[in-house]
């Protein structure tokens, strides 16, 4: 083997090295298009190195012709790169495949059929350096090489285009892939015309540019991280916080900033860059000042801003890196915070009230701490917190929109008279046909839900040509319209209509709100409801008629926060006659059964709740079931589950007494406890008497 054969070998050696790291972060945007680069780069260093060591002209034919299917490769994944990494990757973008595979398949057909067309005067040279295989071009070596100059052209223009416009990680980015494009394929080229002086006349330079690229691409991997998820993240992280941030010198000259900062201090990008805050914001620079000499980590600052003015909260860090001192400014809005907080001042003391009852429900826990039924309810406490908070929440946040609504209201309504003056009839009919859109059971999309169907009406606007068509369409999802009829596509398009559709949604935005509301109180108030029926005891209790699904519901939804996550809850009440019984100790009956089922599955699981006409001895019962798929309880232990005190649970967390107590309700009913378990499948059925 000739020692010239070290430069292929090398070449291919480090781009298996590439391949890999790009293999193994495949999902980060542009790793698939650069390992094609890659394997291209691997099948023409390998097809040069077999070339290299032939000893028969046949042979050496072989593998040129292999080297073609590298470089095609090179022609067909640059492009494919670029645009993965700017973010320009579509259903547009895509048909760039058709002239490039159209190309290779072409190159490849006439490389492999029709070779007389490609070289000629084939010949093997023997030199000091090794073997060479030699030919003259014919005509489509000639085309070849153009159309490979046109792709590192049009590569490069894509790369240098978008290297200028873009800013932070993804700027280093596109240099580092700029370097190791244009340099395998700008030697490449040059060579093939034979623009550049040999080291030997018959040495391809390629395998050289090949192992240069690959190892500027190694110290990318390692250097700034190139095909890494970390820089990635930061960089989308530090973009996109709502907080406004600037970073400056030692003289508080900006450095870099993020879109919130852009679009706080100006309009579009640039500017602000290599600005000094003097310049960009006088107070700003003054509070910094201030902030400095006095060694304050925060200050308080006022920005008029559209008419209005805005608090923000100024914070400071100072960095140190490579004997350089820098400073991190970040400017936290807060006057949406102040605003709602005087806005919900009357909402804040109901749930002071609601706060007060929970904490005199937890005094009663502690004075009744020997009774099992005051056990349960200090079990419920925080849970019935957290779903009292969660509707009060809403509707705290639902009076901030409407009152934001209300606060633009006049002027919209201005904005809407002369609008509605102007409409006919059938455009009146129009907006009445887009109202009925919203669903009588309205209910808010909120989190990911929101977004998808948000995302889904924006992409249909937009291809309907509708401007500020993300904004139009958050605003119709917020109450609740999700697809817009045919019919009333040309309201949003003309912007003759938009004052009236402004007011008709302001209006809808109101009602959505006062919907949401009434479903927080009514929410709340069968929460309370259930809390008191709960609690409520009676010593001179009697037997009164009871509807046992009643009961069960009053449990089920006291215990809502430990289910509703992982249980799935089946009930089947066709079949729900009155009884005569105690309601307070047929509650306590249902809790404890429901709680022992719920930790038998760790709550996870499926509780079955049946209600049955069964008959024992000629005698009619309603049979209550309540069903589980725990692990079902072991047979070592089944005779002792009803002693009293006797527990499987760890110290502090169980009395013993649940399964007495269910006993005990039972037999003070005349009923009958009846339990049937096996692994996957526990049932406690509870046999109550019809009748008087």
């Amino acid at each position: 083997m000739s020692w010239i054969s070290i430069i292929p070998f090398f070449a291919f050696l480090i781009g298996g090295f590439n391949g890999m790291i790009a293999w193994r972060n495949r999902n980060i945007p542009g790793s698939l298009p650069f390992l094609g680069i890659i394997t291209g780069i691997i099948i023409y260093s390998f097809g040069y190195l077999v070339e290299l060591n032939c000893e028969s002209l046949d042979q050496a034919l072989f593998w040129d012709d292999i080297q073609f299917i590298g470089s095609d490769l090179l022609i067909l994944f640059p492009p494919l790169l670029i645009l993965s990494l700017v973010g320009r990757w579509d259903k547009y973008t895509r048909l760039i495949l058709i002239p490039l595979i159209s190309f290779i398949l072409i190159n490849q057909s006439i490389v492999w059929f029709f070779p007389h067309l490609v070289r000629s005067n084939l010949r093997l040279i023997h030199n000091e350096l090794g073997i060479f295989f030699q030919y003259k071009w014919e005509i489509w070596m000639n085309v070849y090489g153009a159309f490979t100059l046109f792709v590192l052209l049009f590569s490069s223009m894509v790369l240098l285009y978008f290297g200028l416009t873009t800013r932070g990680f993804f700027k280093r980015q596109i240099l580092i892939v700029m370097i190791g494009l244009w340099l395998p394929f700008f030697t490449g080229v040059l060579t093939s015309f034979g623009l550049v002086p040999y080291i030997n006349p018959q040495l391809d330079l390629s395998p050289l540019a090949f192992s240069i690229a690959n190892i500027i691409w190694a110290l990318g991997f390692y250097h700034i991280r190139f095909f890494d998820l970390i820089p990635l993240a930061r960089d989308a992280i530090f973009e996109n916080l709502k907080d406004a941030i600037l970073v400056t010198d030692d003289r508080w000259n900006v450095l870099d900033a993020n879109r919130s900062a852009f679009s706080l201090f100006e309009n579009g990008f640039g500017s602000i860059i290599a600005s000094p805050i003097s310049v960009i914001s006088p107070e700003l620079h003054n509070l910094l000042y201030t902030m400095k000499i006095n060694n304050w980590k925060e200050g308080e600052w006022t920005k008029e801003s559209n008419g209005e003015t805005r608090t923000f909260i100024i914070s400071t860090q100072d960095v140190f890196k490579q004997k350089s001192i820098y400073y991190t400014i970040i400017l936290r809005d807060t006057t949406e915070t102040k605003l709602a907080f005087q806005r919900t001042e009357i909402i804040r003391k109901q749930k002071d009230e609601l706060e007060e009852a929970i904490n005199n429900l937890k005094k009663a826990q502690n004075q009744l701490i020997l009774s099992e039924k005051m056990a349960s309810l200090g079990n419920l406490v925080s849970g019935i917190a957290h779903e009292i908070n969660n509707p009060i929440a809403a509707i705290q946040a639902t009076n901030h929109i409407i009152s934001e609504s209300l606060e633009s209201f006049p002027s919209v309504v201005l904005n809407a008279i002369n609008s509605f003056r102007h409409l006919t009839d059938i455009d009146i009919h129009n907006i009445n046909i887009l109202i009925s859109q919203i669903p009588e059971d309205l209910q808010n999309l909120v989190g990911n839900d929101f977004r998808v169907r948000r995302q889904q009406l924006s992409n249909e606007l937009q291809n309907l040509g509708i401007k500020n068509h993300f904004n139009i369409a958050e605003d119709m999802i917020a109450v609740g319209i999700y697809e817009i009829p045919d019919s009333c596509h040309y309201l949003l398009q003309e912007s003759k209509f938009k004052a009236a559709i402004d007011f008709t949604l302001k209006c809808l935005s109101i009602y959505s709100g006062a919907k949401l509301i009434e479903f927080a109180v009514v929410r709340t108030s069968k929460i309370i409801y259930s809390l008191r029926n709960f609690v409520h005891s009676s010593p001179n209790a009697v037997k009164t008629p009871i509807k046992i699904s009643d009961s069960l519901e009053t449990v089920i939804t006291l215990y809502q926060n430990l289910w509703k996550r992982g249980i799935e809850i089946t009930r089947n009440f066709s079949y729900d006659p009155e009884i005569y019984g105690y309601y307070d100790d047929l509650l306590q009956l249902w809790t404890n059964l429901i709680q022992n089922a719920l930790q038998a599955m760790n709550y996870r699981g499926k509780l079955i709740l049946n209600l049955k006409d069964e008959i024992r001895d000629t005698k009619q019962y309603l049979g209550v079931e309540i069903e589980d798929n725990g692990s079902g309880i072991p047979e070592s232990i089944r005779d002792k589950i009803f002693e009293p005190f006797f527990t499987t649970k760890p110290l502090g967390e169980g009395t013993g007494l649940g399964l007495d107590i269910v006993q005990k309700i039972t037999s003070k009913h005349e009923g009958i406890l009846e339990l049937e378990t096996e692994p996957g499948k526990t049932t406690f059925r509870i046999l109550l008497p019809l009748g008087n």
